[in-house]
């Protein structure tokens, strides 16, 4: 893989790659550092994808995966703060999305709200198709189950984050 080709898978992935780690971590800061680790560590080992094992979003994900607990590890020990835990400084905004589909980190947001309900476990299980476009075959193979335990699945946590919306707005 050269460093054009290369080029377009960045350019292809960054946006799905940004927003699941984004949606694990919940720190715009801290999810652009990690996703430029799963881009630099993909690059650096680049000659062991093979497409005959799975797909290459498939293996960005487990890159990626692996990045974010490596941050949750390190950030644990360092004790990190968010910006948003601090009272008083938050914003009102309109949107929880900004206008090139990548999460805006603000406490007032609704995204940012059902996001912070759910646990990093579901978190993760939704991203894996909405950020990641993972088919249940894909998800039933890296959690293990089969596809329409999957699916059950994404219909009881779907349901989930409507009902938390539908609790924001009243």
């Amino acid at each position: 893989m050269d460093e054009a080709h290369f080029q377009k898978i960045y350019l292809s992935h960054y946006e799905r790659i940004y927003n699941y780690v984004y949606s694990r971590v919940l720190r715009r800061e801290a999810a652009e550092d990690v996703t430029a680790e799963v881009f630099l560590s993909a690059w650096e080992n680049r000659g062991l994808f093979d497409s005959a094992k799975g797909r290459l979003a498939t293996w960005l994900y487990a890159i990626a995966a692996h990045k974010v607990t490596d941050w949750h590890r390190k950030s644990c020990i360092r004790r990190e703060i968010s910006v948003w835990d601090v009272p008083d400084i938050a914003e009102e905004t309109d949107t929880g999305a900004l206008e090139d589909g990548i999460f805006e980190d603000s406490p007032n947001s609704s995204g940012y709200r059902i996001l912070s309900l759910l646990s990093e476990e579901e978190r993760d299980f939704l991203l894996m198709r909405y950020s990641l476009g993972l088919t249940n075959d894909e998800v039933a193979q890296i959690k293990g189950g089969t596809a329409n335990s999957v699916s059950a699945r994404y219909h009881r946590l779907l349901k989930k984050c409507r009902r938390l919306a539908d609790d924001s707005s009243t």
